[in-house]
């Protein structure tokens, strides 16, 4: 979970106290945003809009940033879909806001566009147009990219082990 206060607030889940943690974000000019935190081919990621860049991080097992990826947003303006960026370059209204869990794609949106860029080919295009009355900064939109889950479901939840309460039945079919 991120903090307003610039931390990433970190729990396990498989203590019994939760051993709560709390890590500095990085900090590395101003950030036009909250950012975002992430799971990309089995890394751990944040990333956020910083002057005129999105910047990418990993966190290593020492609780350590390490920055992966500076996309430079005036290469994008220059290179691709020029005059719909050059108005959000410097402005917290280009959020980078997911990154694929299987691959090293970047999703980043304006208002009313999400662009795909390709972190290992430099690709950059347009991957989602909203339709004219709608916004994706103003009507508070999340992004979650979709993943296969994977979890076998057979050992997921035991009947023996669920707490029963009086008048409550519980029920699960597989």
């Amino acid at each position: 979970m991120l903090s307003y206060s610039r931390y990433l607030l970190c729990f396990d889940l498989n203590a019994d106290n939760l051993n709560p943690r709390a890590v500095k974000l990085p900090n590395k000019g101003k950030a036009l945003g909250a950012g975002f935190i992430g799971m990309s081919e089995d890394c751990f990621y944040y990333s956020n809009h910083v002057e005129n860049a999105v910047l990418v991080w990993s966190l290593d097992h020492d609780h350590k940033w390490i920055l992966k990826h500076s996309i430079c947003i005036d290469d994008l303006v220059r290179f691709h879909h020029g005059r719909i960026l050059d108005r959000y370059r410097l402005s917290p209204l280009l959020v980078p806001c997911a990154l694929h869990p299987t691959s090293e794609v970047i999703f980043i949106a304006i208002p009313r566009l999400i662009f795909r860029y390709n972190l290992k080919t430099n690709q950059f295009n347009v991957f989602y147009i909203l339709q004219e009355n709608r916004n994706l900064i103003d009507d508070g939109c999340f992004f979650f990219p979709y993943s296969r889950c994977l979890v076998v479901l057979n050992d997921f939840m035991q009947m023996n082990d669920i707490p029963r309460n009086k008048g409550l039945e519980v029920g699960v079919t597989i």
